[in-house]
């Protein structure tokens, strides 16, 4: 029989084959919720997973426990449940929460309470094998509405976001936040990675670019001098990757993130290497090219390490990242126009500098004139800890940072550009009625208004 590790996913074939099931075998008592096999039970629980495989039994957990019900088409009779119950009985359970294809190991359970009911209801402990990352990792509900609370993402399509997010960590283990520049993409993975770190874990982040190696991501030689005997030489030196890696399978109770700034500016297929079967096949081993080369050690990526790239669209380089690499990690789109960003300075300045409210009015104004979402304009210029939003440091910001931008995009058509001017989108001065963004009364003919820019008083974010 095959020895299952906890926190790995299997599909109910995989254990089936794992324990010498064949696959003629399939069905019958292999796709209801408990089995039994060579005097060892294996429970399929559904968790939680109500919205995709239509219920979950009102199983639960709770820290190390499970609170299970066992629902079948045929009712578990007192005799069977008491041989599941038996002292010493080795009894392995394998839970979902979303994807009904994959079970995840959970262990070897413990059952430390049985209830007497239809269905009857057993509480299972795993608290001497189960890492509580594995079962528990990611966010639960109170620390996501209090981190998007502090990204200011706590509308409700915001905050859906974030739950995807999270499943697609706790599912593959790696996710891509794309976007264009100014959406907060690595602000964002950063906040992410210390919230999931937090409880003991770690995270780091590194920057791809074309100089970047397998040598520096993942391990190589490196030239050092003997401080003995003076001589130069060359030793093994692990990059952040096996230094994260290492770092991970000596804690598996907590969860240890890399995260990989501007990952598609590097030439992928050289710096990740062996990465790309591993990141895939996250149960398997492989022999390295460097510590690998005798063939006796074998490298295996720790299930309680994930990772958070960021991605900008308009970067040309966008188009090298192939689609091997793609099917490999799950993508989320950070857009102006798009949830959680589309309203994600207002939100900000709501809560921040209200008399800053123009400053929006403006980026809309402007990302209205942008028709691909993948090219516009994205707030995190004007979200900085201490900056004054008054009408100089607003100017400012768009003719050196902004504009800039937008110039590359436009390059050589100089009256598509003057559209994107700071005078023009301003328009004339407002009149004292055009407060807080509103258009003033005296230019309520010019179409799409002008916006306030007086100077503002109000004190800058310090949070």
């Amino acid at each position: 029989m095959v020895t299952f590790v906890v926190g790995r996913r299997y599909s109910q074939d995989d254990v089936r084959e794992g324990v010498g099931v064949g696959r003629e075998n399939r069905g019958g008592k292999w796709v209801s919720g408990i089995v039994e096999h060579d005097g060892e039970f294996f429970i399929f629980a559904n968790v939680e997973s109500e919205d995709t495989t239509g219920h979950d039994h009102g199983n639960r957990w709770e820290h190390d426990r499970l609170y299970w019900r066992h629902v079948e088409k045929s009712k578990l009779s007192w005799p069977r449940v008491q041989k599941l119950l038996e002292v010493g009985r080795v009894v392995h359970v394998f839970w979902r929460t979303e994807n009904p294809g994959d079970f995840e190991y959970a262990g070897r359970a413990t059952p430390i309470e049985v209830v007497d009911t239809t269905p009857v209801q057993i509480v299972w402990d795993f608290s001497d094998e189960r890492p509580s990352r594995i079962v528990n990792g990611g966010l639960g509900e109170p620390d996501l509405h209090e981190l998007a609370e502090k990204l200011s993402w706590h509308t409700d399509d915001s905050q859906k976001v974030l739950h995807e997010i999270d499943r697609g960590l706790k599912d593959k283990g790696q996710v891509i936040f794309q976007g264009p520049p100014g959406t907060g993409k690595t602000y964002v993975a950063k906040e992410i990675a210390e919230w999931l770190t937090r409880g003991g874990g770690a995270y780091e982040v590194v920057q791809f670019h074309p100089s970047y190696t397998y040598e520096d991501f993942v391990e190589g030689f490196r030239p050092t001098l003997n401080e003995e005997t003076g001589q130069a030489g060359y030793r093994l030196k692990q990059g952040p990757l096996r230094r994260m890696a290492q770092m991970a399978e000596e804690n598996q109770h907590a969860t240890f993130i890399l995260v990989i700034d501007e990952i598609n500016r590097g030439n992928l297929a050289k710096i990740l290497g062996e990465l790309y079967f591993l990141l895939e096949y996250r149960d398997e081993k492989v022999s390295l090219q460097y510590s690998g080369g005798n063939g006796d050690e074998k490298f295996q990526l720790p299930a309680n390490l994930w990772f958070i790239g960021t991605m900008n669209t308009t970067d040309r380089s966008i188009a090298l990242v192939d689609a091997a690499l793609r099917r490999r990690f799950y993508f989320y789109g950070f857009y102006p126009d798009e949830e959680p960003i589309s309203g994600l300075l207002e939100r900000w300045l709501e809560k921040n500098n209200r008399d800053a409210l123009w400053v929006d009015n403006l980026l809309k104004k402007a990302n209205s004139e942008l028709s691909d979402h993948h090219l516009q304009i994205g707030p995190s210029y004007f979200m900085k800890k201490g900056l004054l939003l008054d009408r100089a440091n607003v100017k400012f910001i768009w003719e050196k940072a902004v504009f800039p931008y937008i110039e590359e995009q436009f390059f050589g058509d100089a009256e598509r550009l003057k559209q994107f001017e700071y005078d023009t989108l301003i328009g004339p001065p407002s009149s004292p009625s055009g407060h807080n963004g509103n258009p003033p009364e005296d230019n309520a003919g010019t179409g799409v208004g002008q916006i306030d820019d007086r100077e503002s008083d109000a004190a800058p974010r310090t949070d």
